[in-house]
């Protein structure tokens, strides 16, 4: 079943080109690398439990997210015992990997996030994106085979340009349909929904203050990859289409986020590295 709507999806994909309305040649904005940006990130564990919290508390209704928020009101004697689990833990996956993670994805771990669930509603009901244990990271081909073998084709799909990758926010209208899908590959695996897509940190493209770029990976109808410059980044948008039943128009523009649970891990771009 996985092959047969990713194959659809791969096909509705190889059917876009470049001349669509995303054409990069109608851009003027010239495209920065992303090792030559400042992701902003400048929050820590605290804020993100604050975050997912909102976020709970917004959908609570929708996915009776009472067991959810359970593990968002631990007392800060159980906080903190979480907080060296967490630590202990992603210490041991990197190494595992021999990669140093983003802190913007370990403070979100720390913050109880591997335990936090989102989705939206289709016809088959609610699906899901789950997280993954941090104890059992790894690469899509190891964490995902199945799915991976089924994307071949977007994994050889061909290099974009710098001037068409490297494109983040709205004002710089990022083409999703444009990537470097030889990324997934090396990608590491934080979230996945179910047959749908996943949510990857890309160790390629570092920002900087060391941030990763991080994808959302949706072949269902063929979407394709939206890319941001941080782990938060991603999240804050991905909040805003899953808790207010948005249009998927990944990025949104600034003003949509702006007095929303996203206001929490906005980013400051004046920030030094």
């Amino acid at each position: 079943m996985l092959n047969r709507v990713v194959c659809l999806a791969i096909a509705a994909l190889l059917s876009l080109t470049v001349q669509d309305s995303w054409a990069v040649g109608s851009e003027k904005m010239k495209a920065i690398p992303i090792q030559q940006r400042n992701s902003g990130y400048v929050q820590q564990s605290d804020d993100w439990h604050r975050f997912l919290t909102c976020w709970a508390e917004r959908q609570s209704g929708y996915f009776r997210a009472n067991k959810l928020l359970s593990k968002f009101e631990w007392s800060g004697s159980a906080r903190a015992a979480n907080s060296e689990i967490a630590r202990a833990t992603i210490r041991s996956s990197e190494a595992r990997l021999g990669v140093k993670l983003p802190k913007s994805y370990v403070d979100f771990v720390v913050a109880g996030g591997a335990f936090f669930r989102f989705g939206f509603p289709n016809k088959q009901g609610a699906h899901d994106f789950y997280f993954m244990d941090p104890a059992s990271l790894n690469t899509m081909p190891k964490a995902l085979p199945e799915a991976f073998r089924a994307l071949q084709d977007w994994v050889s799909i061909g290099s974009a340009s710098d001037e068409e990758y490297y494109r983040y926010g709205i004002a710089e209208k990022q083409n999703p349909h444009r990537f470097r899908g030889q990324y997934l590959r090396s990608g590491v695996v934080v979230a996945s929904l179910e047959g749908e897509g996943v949510i990857l940190l890309n160790p390629n493209e570092k920002t900087v203050d060391g941030e990763w770029e991080s994808w959302l990976v949706i072949w269902r109808g063929g979407t394709g990859v939206s890319r941001y410059p941080s782990f938060a980044e991603l999240m804050r948008n991905v909040f805003f289409e899953f808790s207010h039943d948005a249009p998927h128009s990944d990025p949104y523009a600034e003003e949509l986020l702006r007095g929303t649970c996203a206001d929490l891990l906005k980013p400051r771009l004046d920030s030094k590295s």
